[in-house]
């Protein structure tokens, strides 16, 4: 994709609200939570949750979180 398209800021941190299941929890079927994480991009989150085994991704929101 081009970075036209892309809206990363690159050096930039952004909070992310997150809605995925979570296999390791609740065998076989996984539970569905929702959480923050810190990160530069929505393509780095999607890597980040998909590598500690998320699926079934809902929603990634760009957010500021209540906790801040």
């Amino acid at each position: 994709m081009s970075k036209f398209f892309d809206y990363e800021d690159g050096d930039v941190k952004h909070w992310y609200h997150i809605k995925a299941r979570y296999m390791n929890f609740d065998k076989p079927n996984g539970m569905v939570i929702k959480f923050w994480i810190f990160a530069y991009s929505e393509n780095d989150v999607k890597r980040i949750i998909i590598n500690k085994g998320y699926t079934d991704i809902e929603w990634i929101k760009l957010d500021t979180p209540p906790f801040i």
